[in-house]
């Protein structure tokens, strides 16, 4: 209902004095709208390539959010309508581009002090329903198993600071760890999936309040930046491998580049926001890439025979880290509900930390990382929460019966064609 309104807002005359464009114009449009946003709002493109002109065009002229906001509206209202002639993926690429134009207005009204209950502006924003649980009671559940395999005696969140503690990749053995996760990624995807040429390099950051963020700069290449800031425990090695790498990110900008943007002369792609449908979708496939690439039990075997040894670690250790693992990511919801209530005003700062540390099992520390995540992404926490689920459900849909060959295809398929989060359910 909300994006209907935002989408109807121009007014019957200004629709007539307009003519509808095709998508290409629109395409463009979208890139100097979008470009034009993260001169005020840093946070909004996450990577960006090619199209010099356009680029410089948004920089030249600045515009204020109304204006964006408004204009993102105009494009989206004035794309032409499809005719019988228009194959699948045109039509798929019509309704991409309307999305996206539509997160760019929406973008733009928050930032100028729209506000809207959590779980509306996350399905206005991302284009997916939070469902909303129990809070309570699931989390309580989970902490009663996490409980049974906890070693020591105090408060369950100080019993598992301590343990995790143990796990944390020495600074000086980062950069072999990492490496070997990311090669073993990268060898994982290249036997199940042809890519074009491409190249991955990996940097260390500091002074930002993200743990990894990808950088693709066009030509099939990437920068993997890491802060050494913050604690890299060993679980994440692998993660960080597939999320930001192969078959994550990296593998979807790599194939999107040569079939959209090479093959078809779709533009768009060569610009990624943090907040919009599409996000959505990259963000579930991204963390969904460590799920494919390996199964719970060669994920730990790899952890444990080739990593701990690298990072120093006692191997004994890791079937009790990795079940506990397990159970913390299933306590991911409780993030969604931390936000929603403090985003809401329901809860403040100091409560919501506590609540963090009490019912998340984060340390204070990381708990006052999560409210500056919470503060400056918003309801981006959602984002890739809804999305691993729904692309797990998608893939395990249409590969069926029919293996791990299958499932990396139907993963394939979602990254080189234009896919909204309601598509994910077909």
């Amino acid at each position: 209902m909300l994006a209907v309104i935002l989408l109807g807002a121009c007014t019957e005359n200004d629709q007539a004095a307009r003519q509808p464009i095709d998508l290409d114009t629109a395409a463009a449009r979208y890139i100097e709208l979008a470009l034009a946003l993260s001169l005020i709002d840093p946070h909004f493109v996450a990577s960006s390539y090619g199209e010099a002109d356009l680029r410089e065009q948004a920089l030249a002229t600045p515009r204020s959010l109304q204006e964006i906001s408004a204009a993102a509206r105009d494009t989206a209202n004035d794309i032409s309508a499809s005719d019988a002639s228009e194959d699948l993926l045109d039509t798929a690429r019509r309704a991409s581009l309307k999305a996206q134009l539509t997160s760019v207005a929406v973008r733009a009204d928050l930032l100028e002090g729209r506000r809207l209950p959590f779980l509306e502006e996350a399905e206005l924003v991302f284009g997916a329903r939070v469902p909303e649980l129990d809070a309570r009671a699931y989390i309580l559940e989970l902490h009663s198993k996490i409980d049974r395999i906890m070693p020591g005696q105090g408060l369950l969140v100080d019993r598992i600071d301590k343990f995790r503690r143990n796990f944390i990749i020495p600074r000086e053995r980062l950069p072999a760890v990492i490496e070997a996760a990311v090669a073993e990624c990268r060898r994982r995807t290249y036997a199940a999936m042809e890519l074009p040429e491409e190249r991955l390099e990996i940097e260390y950051a500091s002074g930002v309040n993200w743990l990894t963020f990808n950088e693709f700069r066009g030509n099939g290449f990437s920068v993997i930046k890491i802060n050494t800031d913050l604690p890299v425990h060993i679980d994440r090695a692998l993660e960080m491998g597939c999320h930001e790498g192969y078959p994550g990110h990296h593998v979807s900008n790599v194939l999107k580049e040569r079939e959209l943007v090479e093959a078809r002369g779709w533009k768009e792609y060569t610009v990624q926001t943090l907040f919009s449908p599409q996000t959505l979708v990259e963000e579930g496939a991204a963390s969904f890439a460590v799920e494919l690439a390996f199964p719970p039990a060669e994920f730990v075997a790899f952890e444990r025979d080739v990593l701990f040894d690298l990072a120093g670690f006692d191997r004994a250790q890791a079937r009790r880290y990795f079940e506990m693992k397990r159970l913390l990511d299933e306590l991911a919801y409780a993030d969604i509900e931390a936000a929603r209530r403090y985003l809401d005003g329901e809860w403040d700062a100091e409560f919501t930390a506590r609540w963090l540390i009490n019912y998340r099992l984060l340390s204070p520390e990381r708990a006052r990382q999560r409210l500056a995540v919470f503060d400056t992404y918003r309801t981006f926490i959602a984002a890739g929460y809804l999305g691993r689920r729904s692309v797990r459900e998608y893939v395990d849909r249409h590969a069926a019966d029919d293996g791990r060959a299958a499932a990396w295809q139907a993963y394939r398929d979602l990254l080189t064609r234009p896919v909204l989060p309601e598509n994910l359910r077909n």
